[in-house]
């Protein structure tokens, strides 16, 4: 019976973290951005760190802690043609980076920031909501700055072989 007890118990409070991961609907209102307009890098500063272990959460990637609710939403509108979307940390404790474009694909970072910092660059990202969750490694939590700016595409080209002259 307290067998029984524990296992339900358990499974309350595992559905109860499935229930906090990220994946629903958000009340954050987004915020408008041009990808013109972010040639110039946009700040600002946000707590890195939160309740959710992304650990637990089915159909997310990534490990360490995020908060519920995202960090920051944005309204992205491609108002220039071959431009990239970097969105980067720059914090005191080993930072993560959630995204969710708005195609709901995912996308998980921690150090490509350099140092402990987190960065994601999409290639010519689609028009439409971006959710962004800025956690953190090892349950530690610290003031971080979130910066998005779009860059210009580079477009490689494939090699071709040099004729050689007969």
């Amino acid at each position: 019976m307290l067998r029984a007890v524990l296992g339900l118990l358990c499974l309350m409070v595992w559905a109860g973290v499935a229930d906090a991961c990220p994946g629903g609907p958000t009340a954050i209102d987004p915020l408008h951005v041009l990808a013109g307009r972010l040639r110039t890098p946009l700040t600002a500063e946000v707590r890195a760190g939160g309740t959710v272990p992304l650990e637990l959460c089915d159909g997310v990637p990534g490990t360490g802690n995020i908060p519920f609710d995202p960090s920051a939403s944005i309204l992205y509108v491609a108002d220039r043609k071959r431009m990239d979307l970097e969105v980067r940390t720059e914090g005191d404790c080993d930072t993560v980076i959630l995204l969710r474009t708005p195609t709901g694909r995912w996308f998980f970072d921690d150090d490509n920031g350099g140092e402990r910092n987190a960065r994601i660059r999409i290639a010519a990202p689609r028009e439409g909501k971006y959710e962004i969750w800025v956690g953190s490694q090892e349950g530690r939590a610290c003031e971080t700055k979130l910066s998005l700016q779009t860059f210009r595409s580079v477009v490689r080209l494939a090699a071709t072989p040099r004729a050689r002259r007969i």
